[in-house]
């Protein structure tokens, strides 16, 4: 029989650890007792009816060497492998306790089993009740199978010793398969109380792996009993041959167990997780499915950083966390480790999207908490993409775990940590997750290129800066602006080697320019991503040196939305490289809630009006009383105004006369690949000699 029968029903739910009760809901407790004060009382009465001395006097070897098999198998424990591909540990004291029941008294058989149960549940340190339980379901399966026995046999019930009859082998074996039918069905309620499933659900959920278990051990029963008849001595034959499989068996389920889960952090695998997708879907339309992706958020940067053995451990941590918010057993979660730095966890519960949500609120709260690591504090954050079952039926595993990860893409392109999949919004989020592979090979492949945009002296017309503009050239799709793919690879962690080589270009163009005699600068832009990398500036300033370009020659732009992922990295980045020297511009200013908090916390160099402000600017508009207001602002703190989106002579001239620095858009310049953009620079220099 299975050695942890609280476990044997818990395994419906593919949820509940072994042995574990509910505390949250006291019909469980409640239960659990019932059914051990009722066995042991059962127990107690067989007991006081029955010659408990003069049966075991007459008889004391062959009865005495099946209660000692009885005890030492019910110690001695084997690991199967389920359908599901969980591991379950069975004994083979079914067998024996088969045996008495047919050869020996009831008091005898009850007692030994109940005794073997309660001496494997202190070695295991269970709790009263646990025990208790336990206690009470065996002998209860003893009493209701001996009933049967002796009324298809004739035996006694109360009985004594009598030597194995081939008649009574049909009722042997019936009476050990109700041993284990009751025995299932008690077990059976335990998993329904303690996760929310009708009691029938988790009866039939295991009845086929109960079947070919126990089925084997009831008819192993009779052997056991011939052999007790032919000679005690001749017992441990039976053993043996057993204790072999049990070895054998041992090494398949740790083969299986290897497959099947992550050698790092002990969850379960792709493979695994697949399945116990496979078998939610296939149950949907009784109990509810949620698939949840969790991809955590700068990861690369720790083993880059850091090193990979602190972001093993930190995946470590990362795993106990997800395991110890998904242990509720009314969830019927698995959790596993996918790759990388991507987990999974699919619920199998009513109300599946409150569920999911709940889960996914609470496993973001339990990663907020510092993790300490190697002697280091880390922060973790996460993006969970969760789809579920309740709008409409999941399909399949594949069309389950896609809808997942777009919905993780999203949450990663939002910064809302946690987003759910809507039906009917997979074609744009497919197209974009088609672009991910090819972008990183348009990385390795030099598809990326820069183009540089013109930025204008609003007096002199002279060029004074250029933005440089990340471009993709697709081979099949054409030029690509930065919008159809920059989101995308910062939630892919591919920003870092795109900004690098944006940076690497942008300065070498910049110091060949420079050596022609141009004194202008450059910007470009800075992802929120690489606003939480704490080596960009040393990175900036290694790329400085080895391009031989002044600091202040470099203006690294940054909006508001980005600083505010997170703050105090981004505080400390760019303080270290306003130190360096390099030029500071908040883009897009006055499109989000703190910019004024920001110019009171970080020493910046530029304020870049955004385009929303000027492209319908009309003397007394909204629009030119907010230009205005930031134009002033600006030359107070002794900040350079910069306006974006200038398509119009007006509008160049309408921004002069309000008191804007610098113009950038169309109506200056469009963005040019590098050898244009030394013409226009030439061109402006040569206009500028002739006036």
């Amino acid at each position: 029989m299975v050695s942890d029968p609280v476990a044997q029903g818990a395994a419906a739910s593919r949820a509940a650890a072994p042995r574990r009760f509910s505390r949250s809901d006291l019909s469980l407790p409640v239960y659990a007792w019932s059914v051990g004060a009722a066995g042991l009382g059962l127990l107690g009465a067989v007991v006081v009816m029955s010659p408990v001395g003069e049966s075991v006097a007459r008889h004391p070897v062959p009865l005495v060497a099946l209660v000692v098999a009885l005890i030492i198998s019910e110690l001695t424990s084997v690991p199967v492998a389920r359908r599901d591909s969980t591991i379950s540990a069975t004994t083979i004291s079914t067998t024996f306790a088969v045996a008495l029941l047919m050869v020996g008294p009831l008091w005898l058989v009850m007692a030994a089993q109940v005794l073997a149960g309660a001496v494997d549940d202190v070695r295991g340190r269970r709790r009263p009740v646990q025990v208790a339980f336990n206690a009470g379901q065996y002998a209860t399966s003893l009493f209701v199978a001996r009933a049967v026995f002796s009324w298809t046999s004739g035996h006694a019930f109360l009985g004594g010793f009598r030597a194995f009859d081939g008649s009574t082998l049909l009722a042997g074996l019936l009476a050990g398969l109700t041993f284990g039918v009751v025995n299932h069905v008690l077990v059976s309620v335990v998993a329904a109380l303690a996760t929310g499933q009708r009691v029938t659900s988790t009866v039939g959920s295991d009845v086929l792996f109960q079947f070919e278990t126990s089925g084997v051990l009831v008819a192993l029963g009779p052997i056991a009993a011939v052999i007790v008849d032919v000679s005690p001595f001749m017992l441990p034959l039976l053993v043996l041959p057993v204790l072999a499989v049990r070895r054998t068996a041992l090494l398949a389920a740790t083969r299986e167990h290897q497959s099947l889960h992550d050698p790092l952090t002990g969850l379960g695998n792709r493979t695994l997780f697949r399945g116990a997708v496979e078998r939610a879907i296939a149950r949907q339309h009784e109990r509810g499915v949620a698939v949840l992706l969790l991809d955590l958020d700068h990861f690369k940067d720790v083993n880059d950083t850091l090193g990979h053995h602190v972001g093993d451990d930190l995946l470590c941590e990362v795993s106990a966390r997800l395991s110890a918010a998904a242990a509720e057993p009314s969830l019927g979660a698995t959790v596993a480790r996918l790759g990388g730095d991507e987990f999974a966890v699919v619920l199998s519960c009513p109300q599946p999207l409150a569920a999911a949500q709940a889960l996914a609120s609470r496993l973001l709260g339990d990663l907020s908490q510092p993790v300490e690591v190697a002697h280091t504090r880390l922060s973790v954050q996460a993006s969970i993409g969760i789809t579920t079952s309740e709008a409409s039926p999941l399909e399949d595993v594949h069309s389950a775990l896609k809808q997942a990860d777009i919905a993780m893409y999203e949450a990663k392109g939002e910064r809302a940590r946690a987003c759910v999949h809507v039906p009917g919004t997979d074609s744009g989020s497919v197209g974009r997750l088609m672009l991910l592979p090819q972008l990183r090979e348009a990385i390795d492949a030099g598809q990326l290129v820069v183009d540089y945009q013109p930025q204008c002296d609003a007096r002199s017309g002279d060029v004074v800066a250029v933005e440089a503009l990340v471009r993709w050239d697709h081979p099949e799709m054409g030029r690509l602006e930065p919008a159809a793919f920059i989101d995308l690879a910062e939630s892919a962690g591919l920003i870092a080697p795109i900004t690098t080589y944006v940076l690497e270009s942008a300065l070498g163009e910049l110091a060949r320019w420079r050596s022609r005699g141009w004194g202008g600068s450059i910007a470009v832009n800075l992802s929120a991503r690489q606003l939480s990398d704490l080596n960009l500036p040393s990175h900036v300033g290694s790329l400085l040196e080895l391009a031989g370009v002044p600091a202040c020659c470099l203006t690294v732009e940054v909006t508001e939305s980005s600083l505010m992922a997170d703050p105090r990295a981004a505080k400390r980045i760019l303080a270290e490289l306003r130190a360096m020297g390099v030029q500071l511009s908040i883009d897009d200013f006055g499109t989000g809630y703190s910019s004024l908090v920001l110019l009171q916390q970080l020493r910046v160099d530029e304020l870049k009006i955004d385009r929303s402000f000027v492209t319908d600017l009309t003397p007394g508009s909204h629009d030119e009383v907010l230009v205005r207001s930031i134009v002033e602002l600006g030359h107070n703190l002794a900040l350079r105004v910069v306006a974006e989106g200038v398509e119009s002579s007006s509008i160049a001239r309408h921004l002069r006369r309000l008191g804007v620095d610098v113009l950038q858009g169309h109506h200056v310049g469009r963005p040019l690949d590098p050898s244009a953009t030394t013409a226009a620079i030439a061109a402006a220099d040569r206009s500028t000699a002739d006036r």
